[in-house]
Formats: structure tokens, C-alpha cells, sequence
């Protein structure tokens, strides 16, 4: 099960490094993410959301740390599981409180990953230049107007 999850996960990562390498610069242009739609991908594939919005290297860590979570999470209950059948109540009480804190961990990775999608798809289009400025009109025909440009 494991091995399918990473299997389907590289492979919508080659998928979506074609699909991009495949799109003129006019449609790359004219293309803009939906929020909503980046955040319910997140949510239902590890990095799907972050390869929507074109962050290949966000996708991959985002998969990456949900993957390696859900083998932890399975890894601790197996070691519940095998403890419990040996009788060794210690071990595993210490086992079960492991599992359930990655459970949460996992759950607060989701939302973060699910929220990182949406706010990413957002400022899909935000102007990232060197030179910052703000024009205000205060009065009728008084304008001011500051800039800075970073060298």
C-alpha cells in the first residue's frame, strides 16, 4: 500500500513537470490558479495542491513529509499491535501515545499543506519586482508619490 502511495505520487510529479514543459508562454500567461481548487488538491494528495500552483519543490517536501508521516504513524501501530500481543502493557501504552501524537501531526500537516495551497494560488500572479512605490492622490490634483528601488 505504502509503495503504490509513492509510486502515484512520483508519478503525478513527472506528470505535472510534462504537463508544464508542454504549455506555451501565452497560456502560461493567461492561466491562473483557483484557491479553492489548490487546497482541496492538497487535501486530497500529498503535494497535489503545490504542483497545481507550480511549486515543484514545495510538492515534493509536502509529499515527502506526508508520506514519511503516514509510514510512521503505521510503523507505531504495528509495534502497539505486536507489544499488545506480548503482553508488555509498557511498551505499549508507550507505542499507542507515539501513533497518536503523529496523528496530529499529521493533521496539523494537512491543514498547513491545504492552507499553503491556498494562499499560494492567491498570490499566483503578485508582483515580485525590485522596485517598490505608492502613489496617493490627497487632494484635488496633489499627488505624492513614494518610491524605492532595491540594487
Amino acid at each position: 500500500m505504502y509503495r503504490f502511495g509513492t509510486i502515484a505520487f512520483f508519478a503525478l510529479m513527472v506528470w505535472s513537470g510534462a504537463a508544464l514543459a508542454d504549455s506555451t508562454v501565452v497560456a502560461q500567461a493567461e492561466w491562473k490558479p483557483s484557491p479553492g481548487g489548490a487546497a482541496l488538491r492538497s487535501l486530497a494528495f500529498p503535494g497535489w495542491g503545490q504542483a497545481y500552483n507550480r511549486r515543484p519543490l514545495k510538492a515534493v517536501i509536502v509529499g515527502a513529509v506526508e508520506q514519511g508521516l503516514i509510514f510512521g504513524i503505521v510503523r507505531e501501530h504495528q509495534l502497539f499491535r505486536d507489544a499488545r500481543r506480548f503482553n508488555d502493557d509498557r511498551s505499549a501504552t508507550i507505542y499507542k501515545d507515539q501513533r497518536n501524537r503523529m496523528v496530529w501531526i499529521l493533521a496539523g500537516w494537512l491543514i498547513y499543506s491545504s492552507l499553503d495551497a491556498y494562499v499560494d494560488a492567491h498570490l499566483f500572479d503578485f508582483d515580485v519586482s525590485d522596485k517598490l512605490s505608492v502613489n496617493v492622490e490627497a487632494w484635488d490634483g496633489v499627488k505624492i508619490s513614494l518610491g524605492w528601488a532595491v540594487r
